[in-house]
């Protein structure tokens, strides 16, 4: 009787190890699985937010930047928006064509890229347009970045000797303005973009600041600007 009680207890041990591999095995492919959804919702999510000319931050994921620096998680009197637009960019594609126009742009984004901080938020914010978002920054390092942004763009040389081609440099004008001088986004965005729009007046290839008094000094000219704006091969390193 006692070898037939431990036989039956062997037997039924014998199997619930067997249907407890089998559920770890079940509970891995299940494991794997949600992890490979997960995995292509990371790439999709990706995929959706970055620019596929550039490989930066697009639009979209720019505004979703944007609006994160009025959800209370960033100190706003210490952050920036940065839009750097490419001066006289239409002429590039007039003369050269779009393909070319397509190389200066993505060239101007490695450069905006390398030339920040680890950390900034890069993004081509639409056309020949970037926005760079900046936490924890001064005036005075806001500024001193911008000045830099714009001669490391002035020199670098767009040319490509296997066609033939050579651009000269290409200059960027930029507009800055700090998160606390606007209640919200928005009008961050268009605070940065009518000190874009007075750099770009002063000569371009400079950085200029926003200040309240330019909304009413620039804000006609600046709507015809904004409203007249058109839609929007490798260079050597």
């Amino acid at each position: 009787m006692v070898k037939g009680v431990v036989g039956a207890l062997s037997t039924a041990t014998g199997e619930t190890i067997s249907q407890g591999k089998s559920t770890v095995r079940h509970v891995d492919r299940t494991s794997a699985e949600i992890t490979d959804v997960y995995d292509q919702l990371e790439k999709y999510k990706k995929a959706a937010n970055t620019d596929s000319l550039t490989g930066l931050a697009n639009r979209r994921a720019f505004d979703e930047e944007l609006a994160d620096v009025y959800g209370g998680s960033v100190a706003l009197p210490l952050t920036a928006l940065v839009l750097a637009d490419i001066d006289h960019f239409k002429k590039v594609n007039d003369s050269y064509g779009h393909a070319i126009g397509d190389q200066v742009l993505v060239t101007v984004g490695r450069v905006l890229r390398a030339a920040a901080p680890k950390g900034t938020f890069v993004s081509r914010s639409g056309g020949e347009e970037f926005g760079l978002i900046l936490k924890g920054w001064t005036r005075d390092e806001v500024m001193t970045f911008c000045h830099k942004l714009c001669s490391t763009v002035a020199r670098r040389k767009f040319k490509n000797s296997r066609i033939g081609l050579d651009l000269g440099s290409v200059t960027v004008s930029l507009g800055a303005a700090f998160a606390s001088q606007a209640p919200c986004a928005e009008d961050l965005f268009r605070a940065a973009d009518v000190a874009l729009y007075k750099a770009k007046q002063q000569g371009r290839n400079q950085a200029v600041f926003f200040e309240e008094s330019m909304l009413g000094e620039h804000h006609k000219d600046w709507w015809i600007y904004r409203k007249t704006l058109p839609a929007q091969l490798e260079f050597e390193e």
